[in-house]
């Protein structure tokens, strides 16, 4: 497991607890598995890839959801495993009505914070307002709700991001329609 992993995954079932949000599954995956090696070891990231598909695939049969959300395609700061987790997610045989958002910032795994005109061209094509925001406005950060999950990344020393939250955005869908 990773560094932090396990504490991140104890953080993440205690806010899901906390704000009541039904957490379906946590991998025990390394969260640089974007990094892991191809072959010659006992877990590649072929195994990893499986492991994700396999979890979406189930997860969508239990819930049956309506939409999935993902990281976008530029991982929001860049992120190796958001990037793969978007590809994996987006290409999956079972997920309809992929929502996620035009987030882009500046940090050590990217060099800009401007999506590129030619992956916004291909993917930013429909805008989407869910209710009870049913406007034509970018979606606001919850200050309370960041600040209450943050507490407890705090409290076990998981929290990794050490730039300021990025308070707006807007969403976006890749559907069937």
């Amino acid at each position: 497991m990773t560094r932090k992993g396990p504490r991140r995954a104890e953080a993440l079932r205690e806010v899901c607890c906390q704000e009541n949000i039904r957490l379906h599954a946590c991998l025990d995956i390394d969260n640089n598995f974007y990094n892991l090696p191809t072959r010659r070891v006992n877990y590649i990231l072929t195994d990893a890839v499986r492991e994700i598909e396999d979890t979406i695939s189930q997860a969508i049969k239990d819930i049956k959801p309506d939409y999935v959300a993902t990281h976008n395609i530029c991982g929001e700061y860049g992120h190796g495993s958001h990037r793969l987790l978007f590809e994996i997610v987006s290409q999956h045989p079972l997920v309809k009505n992929l929502i996620f958002t035009d987030m882009c910032q500046r940090s050590n795994h990217r060099s800009h914070d401007e999506i590129p005109k030619s992956v916004r061209d291909a993917y930013y094509r429909k805008q989407i307002y869910l209710p009870p925001f049913n406007k034509q406005v970018p979606s606001k950060l919850d200050t309370d709700f960041y600040n209450r999950c943050k507490a407890i990344y705090d409290k076990t020393q998981s929290w990794t991001w050490d730039f300021p939250p990025i308070e707006d955005c807007n969403l976006f869908i890749i559907n069937e329609d």
